[in-house]
């Protein structure tokens, strides 16, 4: 997007032909300096202030790529977005959708992974609320400008109608049939978005210098096709997702009045033509991809400029579900950098070729009569890691590579996902007391949706635990052990029960409890509700850690399971519609036990979704 650089003079070489009347659809992407006319066939930027100039830039020295540089302007490390719209607007219930989705999507990884700044990394967003404008003199304008919007935005800072702080962001989207100019350009003619900042300091809110904001026109009439391929709702997905990321990484952008790249300026490529800003970059502005949500809902964003691979992405290493592959380490590869003192774990290991840090886990088999027998196990075990490897969510510990050992009884397979800096929760257990309920929830909404994305591809984890819980200094929280995930339907991944094929040598696997079903020998229960609930002993393990439920020893826990006071919170720890969604996880008749779907949408889990799940200040305070 075009900021508020001051331009020497218009690069009219990238506009030299005479404008004609543009087609009635056109892909709208011309280049930060010629936005004053939109030569046919060309389409319009994605852009945001006036056209500008930086000193020493000469057309012979334009570069439509470049590498982005920050200036010490403000990053927005933890996005609050509050999406504001001009009357009713068929589109607010999918934006606010696309904006819960985006906030914690891997789009923020890969703006943490290449552009977080001196105050720390860029974390996960949240969305924190919306505001429909209802005021008739407002709507009944066909056209707004830019300092109309700028001076509407103070009026409602004034009437206490919204609050920013320093990370608040307002994407204000225009109904069908209204347009905005920004200093002589004009919405759908010449751009397709903007974003900007407004100088609040004399508003006197505290720590808050600037107001953040971007203007999003509807992608319908004048602007249907030419702001990307998609439909107008897509499109208008990509546009979004393009300031959000300008926002994050150049905030005050606009405000920047020397001709030399300072302070506001962050993130900015000073000797590219394309608009210098991290989605203006001519080989992203436009250029579409699809990332999938939890429940697998595929959205569309618009691909950003990486400094490290010097092309446009959307996520970090730019891998995709189709491009991807298991890598096979091989043993003197790896080297062990943080042991863990949970048996199933490798822990913290280098893989020096690459010198990439990761996780490891290690499968044993142990019980297999035979070498043959064993190897045998082995290669299917191989198999489906393979299968499953390629699942990718926010919420999984994505598999990068596997270590095959052959040594008799000893046999095994280790499986290396990606680090995980702060351990598990089970590590963190040990270290730490208890947090509050709000951390607990966060933690118990982050596992839901893990599982539920699992789902949506027709598996359940079967071994959730707290060890199977990892958490990173960025307060994501993510499964691991995925591969012990079984089929809802059909045959089970692991023909031959994974009691043969995990574990410690000479002792059973660490597994979570079985369920009272399986105990019992039922006939074909539901293969899903064994997540269900262990979901709530985990909670209740967490919470409570006098009653760990992984020491305590097989009969005992038979006792429990069956005739025994199921544990619960403590006392007062929890608010009555938590419990109410712990306990009815672990109800023993299984066809009374609450399901993941009903799970999804209980009051407690639409509450804690609709505040956000931000967990970086809990995990800043715990103790590694």
């Amino acid at each position: 997007m075009i900021t508020r650089l001051i331009l020497c003079f218009l690069l009219a070489t990238l506009c030299c032909a005479a404008p004609a009347p543009p087609p009635p659809v056109q892909l709208l992407k011309s280049l930060a300096g010629s936005i004053a006319a939109t030569a046919p066939k060309t389409p319009i930027n994605n852009v945001a202030r006036t056209v500008r100039k930086l000193r020493g830039l000469s057309a012979v020295t334009r570069n439509p790529k470049g590498t982005l540089k920050y200036y010490g302007g403000p990053i927005l490390n933890r996005l609050e977005v509050t999406t504001l719209f001009l009357g009713k607007n068929p589109n607010q219930s999918g934006m606010n959708a696309f904006h819960a989705f985006i906030v914690k999507s891997p789009y923020m990884d890969f703006l943490s992974s290449e552009y977080s700044g001196p105050d720390g990394k860029i974390g996960y967003g949240t969305l924190k609320g919306t505001y429909v404008e209802t005021d008739a003199k407002m709507l009944a304008k066909k056209a707004y400008t830019d300092d109309g919007i700028q001076s509407y935005l103070t009026t409602l800072v004034k009437q206490k109608r919204i609050s920013p702080n320093r990370n608040s962001y307002y994407p204000i989207y225009l109904p069908p049939g209204k347009s905005v100019s920004l200093q002589g350009l004009v919405s759908c003619e010449n751009f397709c978005g903007y974003h900007g900042a407004v100088n609040v300091t004399k508003l006197g809110i505290p720590n808050t210098p600037y107001l953040y904001y971007a203007v999003i026109p509807d992608q319908t009439g004048s602007c249907a096709g030419g702001c990307g391929a998609g439909s107008a709702f897509e499109n208008l997905c990509s546009v979004s997702s393009h300031e959000i990321a300008e926002v994050v990484t150049d905030a005050a952008m606009s405000l920047v009045t020397s001709v030399d790249p300072m302070e506001p300026m962050a993130w900015f490529a000073p000797e590219s033509d394309s608009g210098g800003e991290i989605a203006d970059m001519q080989v992203c502005n436009t250029i579409q991809e699809q990332l999938t949500d939890a429940a697998g809902k595929k959205w569309t964003v618009q691909k950003l400029w990486s400094n490290a691979n010097q092309k446009g992405t959307t996520r970090s290493g730019a891998v995709t579900q189709q491009q991807y592959e298991i890598v096979k380490f091989k043993r003197d590869e790896l080297e062990a950098i943080t042991p863990t003192n949970h048996p199933d774990d490798l822990g913290k290991v280098r893989h020096q070729p690459s010198g990439r840090v990761l996780w490891g886990k290690i499968y044993y088999s142990y019980e297999p009569p035979d070498d043959l027998h064993r190897i045998k196990l082995l290669r299917l075990f191989k198999r489906e890691v393979k299968q499953l490897a390629p699942l990718q969510s926010e919420y999984l510990a994505q598999i990068v590579g596997l270590c095959s050992v052959y040594e008799g009884a000893n046999s095994s397979v280790s499986t290396f996902s990606e680090y995980m800096d702060c351990g598990s929760l089970w590590d963190i257990r040990m270290k730490n007391r208890v947090p509050d309920e709000s951390v607990t929830s966060k933690i118990a909404v982050s596992i839901l949706q893990g599982l539920a994305y699992l789902r949506t591809h027709g598996l359940y984890h079967g071994n959730l635990k707290l060890s199977n819980v990892l958490v990173n200094s960025r307060g994501q929280i993510k499964l691991t052990d995925t591969i012990t995930c079984k089929r809802l339907h059909g045959r089970f991944l692991y023909h031959k029960g994974m009691n043969e094929f995990n574990g410690w040598p000479g002792k059973p696997a660490m597994f979570t409890s079985p369920t009272p079903e399986e105990i019992s020998a039922e006939v074909s229960p539901p293969r899903g509700g064994k997540d269900v609930w262990n979901w709530g002993l985990l909670l209740i393990d967490w919470v409570r850690p006098e009653a760990l439920t992984e020491k305590v020893s097989g009969f005992d826990h038979l006792i429990m399971l069956f005739e025994g006071a199921l544990p619960t919170f403590p006392v007062g720890y929890a608010s009555p519609s938590f419990q109410d969604a712990v306990a009815r996880s672990l109800v023993r008749e299984y066809k009374n036990r609450i399901t993941l779907e009903e799970l999804l949408e209980h009051a407690w889990f639409t509450e804690v979704v609709g505040a956000g799940v931000d967990l970086l200040d809990w995990v800043q305070s715990i103790e590694l």
